[in-house]
């Protein structure tokens, strides 16, 4: 929780630096799901992102800011269902290569993770750690102030922590990493 203020500290000091800076938030999502009647099992996720950013150069070009992520995905298999679902937050810088600005890259570290996991025999526990997203994307100009978009996304979580029912807390050391893509909606505003 002090790490997060730190960085909402700096974050907004940044932002006081220019009052001519423009301002860009970015709205995206990935929903998929795949099942087979074989080995009846399904597998779902879902990905939601927000970044509220500023920029830091005169072109409008580098952007830095608030990511904020909620993800989770669901295993269902015969035996039981595993789910994991965790909110991220953390800083994210937002590079654009031309002056359309419609290329570009991004990339967060999210120090504050913090979710819940159900195992496949019901057993609950809360966990929390670290992530890192990093992903290249385009986005169309709708008009001067929308876009739309997409990107490719990698998006990679480690737990540390992880506190059981009984309220006992383990020192663990889990990941779990994956590439999708995602629909982007950009806002931006001076």
């Amino acid at each position: 929780m002090r790490m997060t203020l730190i960085l909402n500290v700096i974050y907004f000091s940044l932002l006081s630096f220019s009052l001519q800076a423009d301002f860009i938030i970015d709205l995206a999502n990935n929903f998929s799901i795949d099942e087979g009647d074989v080995e009846n099992l399904e597998f779902s996720k879902m990905s939601n992102r927000a970044f509220l950013g500023a920029s830091l150069d005169d072109a409008g070009k580098f952007y830095f800011g608030q990511n904020i992520s909620s993800f989770s995905r669901e295993f269902k298999v015969t035996s039981g269902t595993s789910e994991l679902s965790v909110l991220e937050l953390g800083p994210r810088v937002q590079l654009y290569f031309n002056d359309m600005k419609t290329i570009f890259i991004t990339l967060a570290w999210n120090p504050y993770l913090k979710g819940d996991r159900t195992n496949t025999t019901g057993a609950s526990e809360e966990i929390s750690g670290s992530s890192i997203l990093g992903a290249i994307g385009y986005q169309m100009k709708l008009s001067k102030k929308f876009h739309l978009g997409g990107t490719l996304n990698y998006h990679s979580i480690s737990i540390s922590k992880s506190t059981d029912s009984s309220n006992v807390e383990s020192d663990v050391s889990q990941s779990y990493s994956s590439i999708y893509p995602m629909i982007e909606l950009s806002f931006r505003f001076r």
